[in-house]
């Protein structure tokens, strides 16, 4: 990564692919993909992107297959992170900033299945921040509590409002104007214990 040594800030983007082949019958090895019977292979990405958007390299990379279709919700807290598919996250993670001097800022990006409290919990560099998509209203250190209100209150940094086109995969989504805000702020979560 002797790019990204030199590039300052670097972008760590992680996400999950799925690769499905349900209809390759002869080939073996294969899982679940999702909560259907769809059967294929799970890849998990760590991308470094520099501060300016040129592409740096892969950082890590992680394949799976799943052999029951979903998990036990009930089960879900009394397993160990380590144990749990969501760990990739938390791999990855480590690896990325494991890849760069202590100068370059490390920002991990990830999109809502990223919104772990482990991943929050896990010790990082210094220099080293997280950028993750929210999926839950979860307690945070501030006087409001939870998430949602506590950054409803924060400013409007910009907002900006774009056409979504209709998905004909998704027919139940029609096309449609979608409004963003910008907020941001510096929260501390709190244990979901």
């Amino acid at each position: 990564m002797a790019r990204g040594q030199q590039a300052g800030v670097v972008l760590a983007s992680q996400d999950t692919t799925d690769f499905e082949f349900t209809r390759h019958g002869h080939t073996q090895g294969l899982g679940y993909i999702n909560q259907t019977e769809q059967q294929g292979i799970k890849v998990h990405r760590c991308l470094a992107v520099s501060g300016d958007g040129e592409p740096l390299g892969l950082l890590s990379q992680s394949c799976w297959v799943r052999e029951q279709r979903s998990g036990k919700r009930e089960h879900r807290r009394k397993v160990l992170i380590e144990q749990k598919e969501s760990y990739r996250w938390l791999k990855s993670a480590t690896v990325a900033e494991a890849g760069f001097e202590w100068e370059v800022q490390v920002i991990h990006i990830g999109d809502r299945d990223a919104d772990i409290f482990e991943l929050f919990a896990q010790p990082r560099r210094q220099n080293s921040e997280l950028l993750i998509r929210a999926d839950h209203n979860r307690k945070v250190q501030h006087e409001l509590g939870y998430l949602l209100p506590t950054l409803n209150q924060a400013p409007i940094l910009g907002s900006v409002s774009l056409e979504v086109e209709s998905n004909p995969t998704r027919p139940t989504r029609p096309a449609r104007t979608a409004h963003l805000q910008l907020r941001a702020l510096q929260i501390y979560p709190r244990s979901p214990a």
